[in-house]
């Protein structure tokens, strides 16, 4: 015990290559293993740095003392809080015990404010349900001060309606436009909502879907931060469970941008990596794949395939016949019966001494109805296309284009002596090196404008055109 010096074991030795229990090593590299160490290339339990040990009991807990999981803060018993000595779930601040409580010193589910006890309370030292205010005892009152059920006012004792507020449907509402039981704030559907614009029950923050979510726009369960889908994640942006870090998929996740379980670091996909760019498990290096790698750029491998197209020649010819028959009547066309008045007529002959008189009319024409008039013809043509020859390529169209570099900690392989010249690191010819996605050399606006020429020269080969109107 309390030794001093190299290739010691026991307990509460200092020095180098240590094992026990409580060696501190002060060389680099120390080589200390045991439980509850303290130096540099650690092995065992409770391994780290100088400083006090974090022990918490669950997973992804970001803090001291917490149990559960997805814990970020102190001495939280539950899972999803945000804070420090909350028991339960998806709390945000202090000293809360239940759910989805979002503030201080709160007992009870989805209270918006400090110091209350009950469910669904809205403001500051409430005791009871669904209570919009502070300093109120009972159910569904709005204001402050107020001993009762559905009172609306300050200092108010006694029974007011069913519902207090405005715009509630349901039971022991207060706010504005809630519907359903114990709903606190504005717009809520369900029961026993503090925030605004929730569908559930017990949410605290606002617009969240599901149970118990204090922050805000999630879906799910217990969600103590912001735009999550999932249970109890403490960060924002995730889709999974109990994640403490920011943008992840997956759960149990303290870092950002993971995609999997218990990633510490960031930008991983996996398991339980520490590191950061990481495809694989147990990672601790950064931009590796596999398991294990404690370097960096550890299992990466160069993979390419593509597919080359040499030039070609295009040339269309395109016929598009058109066939549109058009068929109708006109009519039938009836004229009614109409009367043309009478017309005097006074006729004088210069070789005779008198006038002739004579009186035309009146005239009447009968209704007369005629048969409809038959619409046939048929529009019948046939247009051709002559487009190209035009020239298309060369193309290259990569299928599979994995890159990385050689692992960092082993050394490079000796290269051979030659007399041969070397050649390219990749292609030994003459044609340029492609880009990785390489777009056709001719684009969309200089290929129509080749084409226009064509296009207005086009001919057009009329066929029989037939056109028939006959009469019943």
């Amino acid at each position: 015990m309390q030794n001093v010096g190299a290739l010691q074991s026991g307990l509460l030795n200092l020095g180098n290559s240590l094992s026990g229990v409580y060696n501190t090593g002060l060389a680099i590299p120390a080589h200390v293993s045991g439980i509850g160490n303290v130096g540099s290339d650690l092995a065992g339990l409770f391994r780290g740095a100088t400083g006090p040990v974090s022990f918490n009991v669950g997973l992804a807990n970001d803090g001291f003392g917490n149990v559960g999981f997805g814990n970020v803060g102190l001495g939280n018993i539950g899972s999803g809080n945000v804070g420090n000595f909350n028991v339960g779930s998806g709390n945000i601040g202090n000293y809360n015990v239940g759910p989805g409580n979002l503030g201080n010193y709160n007992i009870g589910l989805a209270n918006l404010g400090h110091y209350s006890i009950g469910f669904g309370n809205a403001g500051d030292f409430n005791v009871g349900f669904a209570n919009a205010g502070n300093n109120n005892f009972g159910l569904a009152n709005t204001g402050s001060n107020n001993f009762g059920i559905g009172l609306t006012g300050d200092g108010q004792v006694g029974f007011g309606g069913l519902n207090s507020g405005s715009g509630n449907i349901g039971l022991f509402n207060s706010g504005s436009g809630n519907i359903g039981l114990f709903n606190s704030g504005t717009a809520n559907f369900g029961i026993g909502n503090a925030g605004s614009y929730n569908t559930g029950i017990g949410n605290a923050g606002g617009t969240n879907t599901g149970l118990f979510n204090a922050g805000l726009v999630n879906t799910g369960i217990g969600n103590t931060g912001n735009y999550n889908s999932g249970g109890f994640n403490a960060g924002s942006t995730n889709t999974g469970s109990f994640n403490p870090g920011d943008y992840n998929t997956g759960g149990l996740n303290l870092g950002n941008y993971n995609t999997g379980y218990l990633n510490p670091g960031n930008y991983n996909t996996g398991v339980a990596n520490t590191g950061n760019v990481n495809t694989g498990a147990f990672i601790s290096g950064n931009y590796s794949n596999g398991l294990f790698a404690r370097g960096e750029h550890q299992g990466v491998t160069n993979l390419s395939y593509s597919i080359k197209v040499s030039p070609f020649p295009a040339h269309a010819v395109v016929d598009i016949p058109v066939h549109i028959p058009f068929t109708g009547e006109i009519g039938p066309i009836t004229l009614n019966e109409f009367t043309i008045d009478s017309l005097p007529l006074e006729v004088f002959l210069p070789f005779a001494p008198f006038y002739i008189l004579y009186d035309f009319g009146p005239v009447t024409v009968d209704a007369t109805t005629y048969d409809p008039i038959i619409l046939d013809f048929l529009w019948e043509n046939t247009y051709h296309y002559d487009i190209g020859p035009r020239i298309f390529g060369p193309y290259e169209i990569p299928i599979v284009n994995f890159s990385g570099t050689a692992s960092e900690t082993r050394p490079p392989a000796p290269r051979l002596a030659s007399s041969t010249p070397a050649k390219a690191a990749h292609r030994a010819s003459s044609t340029p090196v492609p880009a990785a996605y390489r777009a056709l050399s001719t684009s969309a606006p200089t290929i129509l404008a080749s084409l226009t020429p064509a296009l207005r020269t086009l001919g057009a080969r009329a066929s029989s055109t037939t056109a028939r109107c006959s009469r019943a």
